[in-house]
């Protein structure tokens, strides 16, 4: 059997993952929405199935990409709630945010984003995509109550990062 026939039948057996990924960011009745996610996740799969080498279970390893791919489909397709949030943290950090630095704000907040661990990068992604403590806890296998702690932590990392690099640069 040849490597896309046998990546196929395992996506077929184990596409109850995929949809429950899927389902986590969209309603079912959002078709398109739904088609577009799941063939980023096909795709992501296909690119990474070469570098499965069945250290763990198939559905252990098509689990996180089609986690970590519906991450990155929401990242790269929802950057608005992304930029309130930014915005509005800056505002929360500095009683007077100076409105010509935003710029440079949204720039330093990327970089403080990008220094976290990646689970807490895919936390405050769905945060910043305004899903519910509810969902982005059954998306992380998190309880809510460790997700609100672990969400209030991020913050702190990420207003004491830019804060300082605040401080140095002016």
């Amino acid at each position: 059997m040849d490597k896309e026939t046998e990546f196929m039948q395992l996506v077929t057996q184990h596409k109850a993952i995929m949809y429950g990924t899927v389902y986590k960011f969209y309603d079912p009745s959002e078709k398109e929405n739904v088609e577009d996610m799941v063939q980023e996740i096909l795709m992501e799969a296909w690119k990474g199935y070469s570098n499965f080498k069945g250290l763990s279970k198939f559905s252990t390893w098509f689990y996180k990409v089609c986690f970590h791919a519906a991450v990155n489909y929401i990242r790269r397709f929802r950057s608005n709630a992304r930029d309130t949030f930014i915005h509005n943290m800056f505002y929360d950090i500095y009683s007077n945010p100076e409105p010509d630095t935003h710029y440079n704000d949204k720039d330093i907040c990327f970089k403080a984003i990008e220094q976290l661990k990646e689970i807490d990068r895919d936390i405050i992604a769905l945060y910043l995509d305004g899903k519910s403590y509810e969902n982005i806890a059954a998306i992380t296998n998190m309880t809510e109550n460790n997700l609100r702690v672990r969400i209030n932590r991020i913050k702190e990392r990420l207003r004491a990062y830019t804060y300082a690099y605040r401080k140095d640069r002016y």
